[in-house]
């Protein structure tokens, strides 16, 4: 073989040779990006928060605390001085202090922070209502009322009591009934699960009852005047309905998201309805008003920020910034 040649033939396997070397290194590329794939995606299913408890556990420090509501927010996490109060999955009244935390209460239904002390109902007694004291050594819990209470909450004088006979009670600090009304005299035979004092008005929400599974009504604490609050669907499909509401920075949240299929746990069934996303409530007009196209399971405030937790499937739940 000449000179010539035997250059042409060590070109050419220079040449296959980085033709080897670069389709081996960008297999290798490719493998090291799978697998950090698969890696992520294992961290996400084993790590991320897979429910509401999970949320609750993770972001305890960041959730912006409910207000004088037992039942409003989704995630019912209460404060008090610099002590944080929430539920588990086993009504296990917890608190967490900057120096521990611990179980205070077990077998809890509902509770409420009020003032300097934690109002709750149990499981294993519905029809009565116990207070204790948060400050002072002496934390012993005392029966206060004998009613079946869904929810407690309050404003800056007054405790609200609705009941399960959908009657309205209102104490003061003492104790002393001040009102009882009656809420199907007022026209309004339905159950409220959830309720707050916004601005001398009630909210009240409702969960099973209603044309899709959520009506919301405002009850006017000076004229006792109660009105629903209406809600114009432009959607032709039927859909199953999952709703939610919060609070923040004094404002009331709506959230509404349709499913295909009447699975709400199944992410992947996620409809896209024009009526879907997240509406603020206007007290003096009483609407909604659409704010956001944004939907998910649930909503939360975190560092102060309104943001919609979404379901990931096998994921878990992420949480998103409201737009």
């Amino acid at each position: 073989m000449d000179e010539d040649g035997f250059n042409l033939l060590e070109g050419s396997m220079e040449k296959n040779t980085e033709e080897y070397f670069g389709m081996k290194k960008v297999k290798y590329i490719i493998l090291v990006a799978v697998a950090g794939i698969l890696i992520f995606c294992c961290y996400r299913i084993v790590f991320a928060p897979h429910s509401y408890r999970d949320v609750v556990s993770r972001e305890i420090d960041n959730i912006q605390p409910s207000i004088n509501t037992s039942s409003f927010e989704s995630l019912s996490v209460q404060k008090f001085n610099d002590t944080k109060y929430y539920l588990d999955e086993n009504n296990a009244l917890w608190f967490k202090s900057p120096k521990e935390e611990k179980i205070c209460v077990r077998q809890v239904e509902y509770f409420l922070v009020w003032q300097n002390r934690l109002i709750y109902t149990t499981t294993n007694n519905i029809k009565a209502i116990y207070e204790m004291p948060l400050l002072g050594a002496n934390k012993k819990s005392e029966k206060r009322v004998s009613e079946e209470a869904r929810i407690i909450f309050c404003d800056n004088q007054f405790l609200y009591i609705y009941t399960a006979q959908k009657m309205l009670l209102k104490y003061d600090h003492s104790w002393k009934e001040i009102e009882a009304i009656d809420m199907k005299k007022k026209g309004v035979d339905v159950n409220f699960e959830r309720a707050c004092v916004v601005k001398n008005k009630i909210v009240f929400c409702t969960e099973s009852d209603g044309a899709d599974g959520f009506d919301m009504y405002l009850f006017d604490l000076k004229t006792k005047y109660i009105q629903k609050i209406p809600f114009s669907s432009k959607e032709t499909n039927e859909y199953a309905i999952r709703n939610d509401v919060v609070r923040w920075k004094g404002e009331v949240y709506y959230m509404r998201c349709s499913y295909n299929d009447g699975d709400m746990n199944n992410s992947l069934t996620c409809a896209e309805s024009i009526d879907d996303g997240i509406y603020r409530l206007d007290l003096a007009k009483g609407k909604l008003e659409k704010i956001s196209e944004d939907v998910g399971e649930f909503l939360i405030v975190i560092d102060n920020n309104l943001c919609v937790v979404r379901d990931s499937f096998m994921f878990g739940m992420t949480y998103k910034k409201v737009q």
